[in-house]
């Protein structure tokens, strides 16, 4: 639903309400990173670096349904954590705006000790020279804001071989 009110001289608010859905193949986990893939589980483990809640929530929705399971990383400094504590992590969707420390300088990190960990930047910024930055910093492709539910897809297949 959407609603907005509108007073003259001091401005207009608008409103939305939008039921989102969580997908099944969202994993919550908790603080120590335990989740483990099984031998023989054809399940893919994706980390999503978004401070943005209706974002991740969107990729959720987007992935639902997929070969996939997935992390939420509120902050980059969690991110880094997360890829640090947990070997069986196979992609990051890493958001390159974020509070505190920047997706940028948490992909240089995570780089340094995983350095064959694909990590897809997704970003609003969407010039020539954004896209550079991002791969200068070690990401391995770019996805701009607002996201295309088919190259999100066609990006994760491709690193993934799902």
């Amino acid at each position: 639903s959407i609603d907005f009110k509108s007073e003259p001289g001091k401005g207009t608010r608008f409103e939305f309400v939008v039921d989102v859905a969580l997908a099944e193949t969202t994993t919550s986990v908790n603080n120590s990173y335990a989740y483990k893939k099984l031998p023989d589980e054809q399940r893919f483990l994706i980390l999503v670096a978004e401070d943005d809640e209706v974002s991740f929530l969107f990729l959720t929705k987007l992935l639902a349904g997929k070969n996939l399971n997935l992390l939420h990383a509120k902050e980059s400094s969690e991110a880094v954590d997360m890829c640090r504590n947990n070997q069986d992590i196979d992609l990051v969707l890493m958001d390159m705006k974020m509070p505190v420390m920047d997706g940028f300088e948490a992909t240089r990190i995570i780089k340094t000790f995983r350095p064959s960990l694909p990590i897809i930047a997704l970003t609003a910024f969407a010039f020539s020279e954004d896209r550079e930055k991002a791969l200068s910093a070690g990401c391995d492709d770019y996805l701009s804001k607002p996201l295309n539910t088919k190259k999100v897809i066609e990006m994760i297949n491709r690193y993934l071989k799902a």
